[in-house]
C-alpha cells in the first residue's frame, strides 16, 4: 500500500531524522493503518480530572519533566496521508497522537462532528459510519475511522477536517493539503495512479546534497535513475550520484535517492524527472520539473528542506 498527493516527490537521503525506507509516505502510511485497523471497537479511555473542560489541553505541574509544568499535546495525523495511490482496502480516518494521560470525551466529540470524507475533486460527500477506536484496545493510537457504508470506488477521494479543534495540531504540512473551502485534508486514491509526493534536500556537512525522491507508491524502473532524474542549476549541472533505486520488476519502495555535489542553496534548482519510472502495477509516472531556492524551503530539520509540487 503506498501513498499519495498529486505529484513524485523527491526527498534528500537522511533529511529525516529516522527516515531512511521507514521515513518514506508508504512507511508512514502503514504505521497510521496499524492503528486504526487494529483491535476491536472500545470506549475511549477515562477522562483524568486535569483533562475535563472545553478541550484536551493539560497542564500539570513537577513529574518527571525538567520545567515546572508540562503541556499535554495532541497531534491529529490523516489516514492515509495527503496524496497517497495504491492505498487499496484502507479505511480512511484520523489518529490522536497525545502525550497527556488521555483524550476527553469533548475533543473526541468535536473531532467527530468536524471529520468527513469526500470525493475529489467534485467534494461531495459520502455516505459513513465513524467509529472511534481506544488505545486500550490494541491499538497503537486512539484514532476515529470513517466505515464508507458502500466500497469505495478506483477514484480519488479526500478525508475533511472542517477545522482544528481546541488543543489540537496538525504535523507537518506534507501530510495534509489546505482544501478550497478553508478546511484540512489528505488526498487518496484506492488504485494505481503514481505521482512525485515530494522533495527534500539536506546539506551533507557542507560537502554536498543528499536528494530523495518520494512517490505516492511503490515505484520500479528498468532504465538507469541517473538518466532520468536531473538535477541543476543556472551555470551549472552538478554530479549526482544514485544511491538508492527502485529493484525491477517489483520495487522495494516508494524511495529514488542521489547523492550531489555542492549545490548553491541561494540560487534556484531544478530538478527534472524523465520518461522511465513507472509503478509495479506498470503505471508510468508522468514526467515532470520543479524549480526552487533550497534555502527558501520550508524547514523539516537542521540542514534539510522539502518541497512539495
Amino acid at each position: 500500500m503506498r501513498r499519495l498527493l498529486a505529484p513524485l516527490a523527491i526527498f534528500v537521503l537522511g533529511c529525516g531524522a529516522g527516515r531512511g525506507n521507514n521515513g518514506s509516505p508508504q512507511a508512514q502510511q502503514d504505521a497510521a493503518v496499524a492503528s486504526l485497523d487494529s483491535g476491536p471497537d472500545a470506549p475511549l479511555p477515562p477522562n483524568t480530572p486535569a483533562e475535563a473542560g472545553a478541550d484536551a489541553r493539560s497542564v500539570m505541574g513537577g513529574g518527571d519533566n525538567t520545567g515546572p509544568t508540562f503541556v499535554a499535546v495532541t497531534v491529529l495525523r490523516f489516514v492515509p496521508l495527503d496524496v497517497t495511490t495504491s492505498a487499496g482496502p484502507v479505511v480512511p480516518g484520523v489518529v490522536l497522537d497525545t502525550n497527556g494521560p488521555g483524550l476527553s470525551d469533548t475533543l473526541i466529540a468535536d473531532v467527530l462532528s468536524k471529520l468527513s470524507l469526500r470525493t475529489w475533486p467534485e467534494y461531495a460527500e459520502v455516505q459513513v459510519t465513524k467509529t472511534v477506536h481506544s488505545a486500550d484496545a490494541g491499538q497503537v493510537f486512539p484514532g476515529v475511522s470513517l466505515n464508507p457504508v458502500v466500497p469505495l470506488e478506483d477514484r480519488w477521494y479526500v478525508v475533511r477536517l472542517e477545522s482544528i479543534p481546541a488543543g489540537v495540531t496538525l504535523p507537518a504540512a506534507a501530510s495534509f493539503v489546505m482544501l478550497p473551502d478553508g478546511a484540512f485534508g489528505a488526498r487518496f486514491r484506492a488504485g494505481s495512479d503514481p505521482v512525485l509526493w515530494g522533495i527534500e534536500m539536506c546539506n551533507s556537512n557542507g560537502q554536498g546534497y543528499k536528494v530523495r525522491l518520494l512517490f505516492s507508491e511503490r515505484i520500479t524502473t528498468k532504465v538507469d535513475v541517473g538518466t532520468v532524474v536531473t538535477v541543476s542549476q543556472p551555470g551549472t549541472t552538478p554530479t549526482c550520484t544514485v544511491t538508492s533505486s527502485p529493484a525491477w520488476p517489483n520495487g522495494d519502495d516508494s524511495v529514488v535517492a542521489l547523492a550531489c555535489s555542492p549545490i548553491d542553496a541561494s540560487a534556484s534548482v531544478s530538478v527534472a524527472l524523465g520518461v522511465g519510472i513507472e509503478s509495479i502495477t506498470g503505471k508510468q509516472v508522468a514526467p515532470s520539473a520543479h524549480s526552487f531556492t533550497p534555502r527558501d524551503l520550508p524547514f523539516i530539520e537542521i540542514g534539510c528542506g522539502a518541497y512539495r509540487p
